[in-house]
């Protein structure tokens, strides 16, 4: 089923791995994490160290996409 079509919401978690890390093995580990504490099924995004933009105040946790 296409989520965005049938407008349901949907979350993703974007991570950076550490230099040398298998970055397989920690998209699975955060997947089961997530899973395990919350109950959601999750798609994670592993990036290379340094790829998410780094903040001067708050941390900017949630990106809402939905069309108002």
């Amino acid at each position: 089923m296409d989520r965005q079509a049938a407008r349901l919401d949907t979350l993703e978690v974007r991570i950076e791995a550490a230099e040398g890390a298998d970055r397989g093995v920690l998209r699975e580990l955060a997947q089961r994490r997530v899973r395990e504490t919350i109950g959601l099924a999750i798609e994670v995004t592993v990036l290379a160290p340094g790829a998410l933009p780094r903040s001067e105040g708050k941390a900017k946790r949630v990106v809402d996409l939905r069309e108002p």
